[in-house]
């Protein structure tokens, strides 16, 4: 379930373009610099610092609690948008040419709020790969930046929501087709078993949270789509067969989301809704 950021009622402003030590590339032009704290990613053995948002250009319209969309009753209405790392091998031109598919445009974000809604949540690939090292995926980054920049022109608050990350491929939400219609190798579903991917995941959400602090549209996040540690490391498709075993424990979501959560406490004040 989403994690909601609260900050205060405040005005966006300009700051000055800076620089951002990261491990592959040099930031895009579409946010400005912020002195946050050097955060040390373990698991891909390297300093990142990332750059929490700021508008490009001032804005001072102020802005709405966050915090209050989520505890008002419903206030947010809009639609889930999908998105995988493209395998062209696989993919063809099916999912479009970039590096991430299906496309979205700036018109079908602005569609959308013309037919009302407020929110759009992202299920898109998570800012760290898949495989070891785990490090940044500085292009996922990018076109995170840019998803969510679409939506800052449209009026739509938005959710980041990752389905992928360390020892998770988006190949586990088809994980019977393995062999079938794409090669076993796409699979990669070890993070349920695998304490350094777990670590990692959990540096992918820090760096995240950071970053996106104070980005003035995003209002939560979902730590982990669809969590499917009872199939994938138990075999186990009965709720009633699961949980009085596993309860509470890093195979259900409860725990793992309890302990992906410790990123937010230093960057973003967050609450859990369940």
């Amino acid at each position: 379930m989403p994690y909601a950021a609260r900050l205060p009622s405040h005005n966006v402003t300009h700051l000055p373009e800076g620089t951002i030590h990261e491990r592959q590339s040099a930031p895009s032009q579409s946010a400005n610099a912020y002195p946050p704290a050097l955060l040390a990613v373990t698991a891909a053995q390297t300093s990142i610092q990332p750059r929490a948002w700021l508008p490009v250009v001032a804005d001072t319209r102020p802005l709405l609690d966050k915090w209050a969309l989520w505890n008002n009753g419903a206030q947010l209405r809009g639609a889930n948008i999908w998105q995988r790392i493209r395998v062209p091998s696989l993919d063809g031109n099916y999912l479009g040419n970039d590096y991430i598919g299906p496309p979205y445009a700036q018109a079908d974000f602005n569609r959308l709020a013309a037919l009302g809604a407020n929110y759009v949540n992202l299920s898109i690939p998570g800012l760290f790969t898949k495989r070891p090292p785990y490090q940044l995926d500085t292009a996922a980054r990018d076109h995170l930046d840019q998803l969510l920049e679409q939506a800052r022109q449209a009026n739509l608050f938005v959710v980041i929501s990752f389905r992928t990350g360390p020892g998770r491929s988006d190949f586990t939400f088809y994980r019977d087709g393995a062999g079938v219609w794409y090669p076993p190798g796409l699979l990669v579903e070890d993070v349920w078993t695998n304490q350094a991917a777990q670590d990692a995941w959990v540096d992918m959400w820090r760096y995240t949270a950071q970053r996106y602090r104070n980005h003035p549209v995003v209002v939560g996040y979902e730590l982990m789509v669809e969590p499917n540690a009872d199939e994938v490391a138990l075999n186990i498709y009965d709720p009633n067969d699961f949980y009085p075993q596993y309860a509470n424990t890093t195979t259900t979501g409860t725990a793992c989301t309890g302990r992906l959560c410790r990123p937010f406490a230093r960057w973003t004040p967050t609450r859990r809704f369940c």
